[in-house]
């Protein structure tokens, strides 16, 4: 699926590259990605908190759970005096009390700052960026002067892909994993709670469990490693199998169709949003055709994800969203990214049984 943008004025977070010489005089100009820079539309999570203040209910949730855990643990020594069983909670609450501070303060000023940034993205726009405005230097310096050709990166992952809402919908095993999660974790939660409570096992042994339980993910990753492979005008998903087998690849690419690198969420969208794009279906599908079940879902989800719920329903289907967090390379693969969508170069012979040739 491809879209040509046609030329519109550009706004003053828009950037459009003048035009490219050709390397011989027989050659046409190279054709440039237009990039747009927003705070995503209303629909799309302009109206979101920043990171810094997103993440200060869990930073009370763990404050306050940490000092429980530590209060209680503390009432097995009861030689120890009530102020060195205060202290190190009190030492905790006010260290949590600092985060959080600090945490409203940084999303206080970034959610200000945003108001200066168009609010929305640009559908004739071959890549629109939605970030805040102390992150659009830096992409701007990304921008290549030629067809931006770079050699591969390659970023080590324990999540390659998101699901939306509407992939729930439409994937029952999906809807039955989710169901039995939402049922299984708290029941599970719950009981080693009362384990504990009950004294037949200790504090330390319950941390362990769910710091396990918590890990598990990064855990997994090892057992079946995953990759992103990012070149020219491509962002490849390299899986291994147990032990190293060999890998799968799902290439994608994203100098063909419209693409959002949304900085706030860390995340890459790939695929079309706007009626003025083209479907990946051949007929959208009219949303009066859901049940109200399958409505109530997208409506609420919506607030939650509101990226991914942009567009018609075949869009929304099509949708392919990777995550950008999930690494402890965050900063540099988003710049990778950017510089993939950007770029017009053709990338060089890439293996389909390996990271690299």
């Amino acid at each position: 699926m491809s879209f040509q943008p046609s030329q519109q004025p550009a706004g003053p977070d828009s950037h459009v590259p003048d035009a490219t010489p050709a390397s011989s005089p027989d050659l046409p100009p190279i054709p440039r990605r237009r990039v747009v820079f927003s705070q995503g539309g209303v629909k799309g999570g302009a109206a979101l908190l920043g990171g810094s203040m997103a993440v200060i209910p869990w930073l009370i949730m763990f404050g306050v759970g940490v000092c429980l855990i530590i209060f209680f643990a503390t009432a097995n020594y009861p030689w120890l005096p009530p102020t060195a069983r205060v202290l190190p909670a009190a030492a905790i609450s006010i260290a949590m009390l600092v985060a959080v501070v600090r945490a409203m303060a940084r999303g206080y000023r970034r959610t200000m700052s945003a108001l200066t940034l168009t609010l929305d993205m640009d559908p004739t726009a071959d890549v629109n960026v939605i970030c805040w405005p102390d992150q659009i230097e830096t992409m701007k310096k990304l921008i290549p002067e030629d067809e931006g050709a770079f050699e591969p990166e390659i970023f080590r992952v324990w999540k390659t892909t998101r699901r939306t809402a509407m992939a729930y919908i439409d994937n029952k095993s999906a809807r039955v994993w989710l169901v039995v999660a939402m049922t299984i974790w708290p029941i599970l939660l719950n009981g080693l709670i009362q384990l504990a409570a009950r004294r037949i096992i200790d504090v330390p042994s319950l941390l362990a469990i769910i710091a396990v339980m918590l890990l598990f993910p990064v855990i997994w990753s090892y057992i079946h490693p995953a990759y992103l492979r990012v070149a020219p005008g491509r962002v490849d998903i390299v899986r291994f199998g147990f032990a190293g087998t060999k890998p799968t690849v799902e290439i994608h690419t994203v100098n063909d169709r419209p693409v959002r690198l949304d900085l706030r969420r860390k995340e890459l969208l790939i695929g079309g949003w706007h009626p003025t794009h083209p479907d990946a279906e051949p007929e959208a599908e009219d949303e009066s055709n859901l049940s109200k079940a399958e409505k109530d879902l997208l409506q609420n989800a919506a607030t939650n994800d509101p990226q991914a719920m942009l567009g018609t329903m075949a869009q929304r289907r099509a949708l392919k969203v990777i995550p950008l967090w999930a690494t402890l390379e965050q900063g540099r693969l988003e710049r990778a990214v950017f510089r993939a969508a950007v770029s017009t170069a053709e990338p060089g012979p890439l293996p389909d049984d390996a990271l690299i040739g």
